[in-house]
């Protein structure tokens, strides 16, 4: 399996290889990012944000529900939504009126009926919708048609619960897809409107645009079975891409109606992946991923430490995920989080240490110093400063040994450090 981060002769393929540039119009495809991949998310919107609208339709309830999705980057962006009771106030939302054709009117698009509704608690109601088409505008005029899920929730609190707060959810179901030209060789490319999740440092957000670098997901057929592998091929977009050993520069604009691919001019760094963990010990797998504000973002495949190859800038380091197998053959996850920047300077090589030697901290709440009581947990650090969590060993989470002693090194108590 061939991968397109990792390269160890790129000087070499760079010097005299010259193509022309490669330009694809990419087409809508179903099928959205995978929750699986930790990518998905939802993004919410505020009931209380009621857009001005050129129509509305004759409202049942007395008191609909107004909601606003951002979607697209152009001065329409935000695609009124209202719910009504078509059977009087108080007897339940059933009906979603929504600007599909984000032309400022209510009334000239179909009401939707089909609603689901949940009632997960007398405080907690959920509703959900049919997937629906919107028209997504964007900055340079241009717009798309994008299928789009929704989901809402009404948290309802105060006395017999006489007040409610309204969220909604949504998320964009369809990505882009083209046949892009790398040199002589033409593979299959996708787009993927995506989000962050858990404790990355790179915000993003669902918006249903397609150059978002470092935040949308980025997938090419690399084995050549016409199929964008959620795991294997799925990479951040980036402005600078590394296929069969070649760098290239990457261009897309919002709406995904045009992706220029064409031979890296940039001038590059190496950074030498290093990863020091128990010697009877073998990395299984594992990844990270570097991402700059120019809008450069690669994933390091730390099963195969090798040279990353990449544009010379300041890049953060987004959270990753390790898996070790030790001398009995048992297999350890662990998840880990980056706190420095790394600066690489073009023409130089810069170092990317993980592992040994680890130090345990305790983490002590500001309450304990203030003589309250609370609870001490702690973090493994290791030599480049990364922080793991997460340890679980055949799903089976376990504790690191901890040894405590006195000023003069006199053991005092030595055991698991409990978790809890």
């Amino acid at each position: 399996m061939k991968t397109i981060l990792i390269a160890r002769s790129v000087w070499c393929a760079l010097l005299g290889f010259s193509a022309l540039a490669s330009a694809v119009e990419l087409q809508v495809v179903d099928g959205g990012i995978e929750e699986s991949t930790g990518r998905q998310g939802w993004q919410w919107s505020d009931s209380t944000s009621r857009r001005v609208l050129a129509k509305e339709p004759d409202f049942v309830s007395d008191k609909p529900v107004w909601f606003a999705l951002a979607l697209g980057n152009g001065k329409d962006r935000f695609i009124s939504g209202a719910l009504d009771e078509s059977k009087g106030t108080g007897t339940g939302y059933d009906t979603l009126y929504l600007d599909a054709n984000n032309n400022g009117d209510l009334t000239d698009d179909p009401p939707i009926k089909n609603l689901k509704t949940t009632n997960n608690s007398p405080q907690n109601t959920n509703i959900e919708f049919d997937s629906v088409t919107l028209r997504v505008a964007y900055h340079d005029g241009t717009s798309r048609q994008l299928r789009v899920k929704i989901q809402g929730q009404c948290y309802s609190y105060g006395d017999e619960n006489d007040r409610s707060q309204w969220n909604f959810s949504y998320a964009v179901e369809q990505h882009l897809e083209g046949q892009v030209q790398f040199g002589d060789k033409t593979m299959l490319v996708g787009i993927y409107d995506a989000c962050p999740q858990g404790q990355g440092r790179i915000a993003g957000e669902l918006n249903g645009c397609f150059d978002d670098y470092g935040v949308d997901r980025l997938r090419i057929d690399l084995d050549g079975d016409g199929k964008l592998d959620p795991v294997k091929e799925d990479f951040p977009l980036s402005k600078v891409i590394a296929v069969d050993g070649k760098l290239w520069q990457l261009d897309v604009d919002s709406a995904g109606r045009k992706l220029t691919v064409e031979p890296c001019k940039l001038p590059t760094a190496r950074v030498e992946l290093r990863g020091a963990f128990d010697a009877s010990s073998k990395i299984e797998s594992g990844t990270l991923e570097l991402l700059s504000g120019q809008g450069y973002a690669f994933r390091a495949d730390l099963g195969q430490q090798g040279t990353l190859i990449v544009p010379g800038a300041k890049y953060m380091i987004e959270d990753g995920s390790l898996c070790l197998a030790d001398a009995k053959g048992a297999k350890w996850t662990a998840k880990f989080s980056y706190p420095k920047t790394m600066r690489v300077t073009a023409g130089q090589t810069a170092p990317l240490v993980l592992g040994k030697p680890f130090t345990l901290q305790a983490v002590v709440p500001d309450a304990l110093v203030a003589g309250r009581a609370a609870r001490v947990t702690h973090r493994l650090v290791g030599a480049g400063g990364e922080a793991y969590s997460g340890f679980l060993q055949e799903r089976k989470q376990l504790a690191p040994t901890v040894t405590l002693t006195d000023s003069e090194g006199i053991k005092i108590l030595e055991g698991p450090m409990e978790f809890g």
